[in-house]
């Protein structure tokens, strides 16, 4: 049914458990949730735009993470697929070389 919502094929939508569609689009609280509403309004939004410089440490960190996933596949240490937790062992071994903490990190995290 046409009109519907999250029927429309440019709809920014989800369908929720039981079937209930949920919006994405900003500005539309009206159609979520209210609690989903609030997480959203509460993330935090970045002060600045990236630049070439933070790519070019994310770069680094998601180049050394797939490296350390291979050299485990190839020890017999893993499936060689890329994990959260390999990102997150990257993402400390790269900041410092940028002279960024990842303990006190907020930005790249």
């Amino acid at each position: 049914m046409a009109g519907e919502l999250g029927t429309s094929p440019d709809s920014a939508s989800l369908r929720g458990l039981g079937g209930a569609a949920m919006s994405l689009r900003p500005g539309t609280p009206q159609r979520l949730d209210s609690h989903v509403w609030e997480t959203y309004k509460a993330l935090p939004t970045n002060e600045r735009a990236y630049t070439d410089y933070d790519f070019s440490i994310i770069n680094d960190i998601l180049v050394l993470a797939e490296q350390q996933a291979e050299d485990a596949a190839k020890k017999g240490k893993g499936t060689g697929d890329l994990t959260l937790q390999k990102v997150l062992i990257a993402y400390e071994k790269v900041l410092p070389r940028y002279q960024v903490k990842p303990q006190e990190d907020v930005y790249y995290y």
